[in-house]
């Protein structure tokens, strides 16, 4: 690359230097020292620091990354360490809640044969076999059990009592006429 940038240097260098030469007029000679300035800026720009080499390049951008980003990080990561300490202190303290889980687990075994002792307590009360043939229907754990229940609730109490209604005087009746005495004896 360096050798065709001295060739080409050269061969400008000869051309410009004839046109000077043959030159008749101080116009000519003005233009024509404009255009040598104006390619020479263009063709060899002055060196940056960037061109210098691929170690400089690396070396920049490690101190960029040395220097401001790791600031940057560095604030970010001892933000979150204090993020994380206040939850681990005030909002989730480990140490509390690993207290409570062991007093939760003492209190389970504390109270778990007297809680097995009250399950396992028989509660059935019926002695006739009608109230406990409704008791055995209250007590299958069947939710849709409804004919067996409504059957032995029938056996039990009998049937449903009627719609009661109202006999006129503003007295409600259960589904049977009731008789007014005071109201016969008046007639």
């Amino acid at each position: 690359m360096v050798f065709l940038t001295n060739v080409l240097f050269g061969l400008f260098f000869v051309i410009f230097s004839y046109w000077m030469v043959i030159a008749r007029t101080r116009r000519q000679v003005l233009a024509l020292s404009l255009a040598g300035v104006l390619a020479v800026a263009l063709v060899s720009p002055p060196p940056t620091q960037a061109q210098g080499s691929l170690v400089v390049a690396i070396q920049s951008v490690l101190n960029v990354i040395n220097g401001m980003i790791k600031t940057a990080l560095n604030s970010i990561n001892s933000v979150r360490t204090a993020i994380s300490n206040l939850y681990k202190q005030a909002t989730w303290p480990v140490a509390l809640i690993n207290q409570a889980k062991a007093m939760v687990t003492q209190m389970i075994g504390q109270y778990r044969g007297l809680m097995q002792n009250i399950f396992s307590i028989n509660l059935k009360s019926a002695t006739l076999p009608n109230p406990i043939g409704l008791e055995n229907a209250m007590r299958n754990h069947q939710t849709n059990d409804f004919a067996s229940l409504t059957s032995s609730f029938g056996t039990t109490y009998g049937g449903q009592p009627g719609r009661s209604h109202d006999d006129g005087h503003g007295r409600r009746t259960g589904g049977r006429q009731l008789e007014n005495t005071e109201d016969e004896r008046r007639r």
